[in-house]
């Protein structure tokens, strides 16, 4: 089973999301470390975030997802959204901004398997 990796951004009242999506022991979220493991080996791993200087764009905080061929992308699908449901933000999956519903994030997540 091959390993994809997918860049998703996460923009507009979007503040505090990392805390949601990824697990930090220390309270500290660093770039390219702080990540959520699943179990089947798949890894959603904080990029950083952006902080807009106008008051309307708000804030964008990236991410790239690592995952497996199969299952792994309706679990995250449903990871996701759970997580983001409650936030007025816009989605990007590799530069596409999609709806936050299940269905939206894992038909654009099974495009990326092979």
């Amino acid at each position: 089973m091959s390993q994809n990796s997918v860049k998703i951004e996460v923009s507009g009242d979007a503040r505090g999301v990392e805390r949601d999506l990824v697990e930090s022991e220390d309270g500290r979220y660093e770039a390219g470390v702080t990540s959520k493991k699943f179990e089947d080996g798949s890894n959603l791993v904080y990029e950083g975030s952006l902080i807009q200087k106008d008051i309307f764009s708000g804030e964008t905080v990236q991410f790239t997802l690592q995952f497996k061929s199969g299952v792994a992308a309706g679990i995250i699908a449903n990871y996701l959204y759970d997580r983001l449901k409650d936030y007025d933000v816009q989605l990007r999956i590799s530069n596409r901004e999609i709806e936050v519903e299940k269905e939206s994030i894992q038909s654009t997540l099974d495009e990326f398997e092979e």
